[in-house]
């Protein structure tokens, strides 16, 4: 159990071994939280939610008893999604 913690202490805890890194601008940012995802993965998100939306309107999700939201609910995911942008930097 003292070679655990020894080596732990030599090495440093996880969170202090990451290193901030530089965007081609030379600004530094956290990895992970100011990181931006690849275009495949933006891309495959956006059509898995545009699946999920359609998904309710479809014959497919009507013969398994989904109904479709309210239109209301549409202007309200819009809104909350732009305002999380500024919230976080725009990323």
């Amino acid at each position: 159990m003292a070679g655990i913690e020894a080596a732990r202490d030599d090495r440093g805890s996880i969170t202090d071994r990451i290193q901030a890194a530089s965007d081609p601008n030379g600004h530094e940012h956290i990895p992970f939280n100011q990181s931006r995802a690849a275009t495949p993965v933006i891309l495959l998100t956006a059509s898995i939610m545009a699946i999920g939306i359609y998904l309710p309107f479809s014959p497919l999700g009507a013969h398994v008893g989904m109904v479709p939201l309210p239109s209301t609910y549409f202007p309200w995911l819009v809104g909350i999604l732009l305002s999380y942008c500024p919230a976080h930097g725009g990323r």
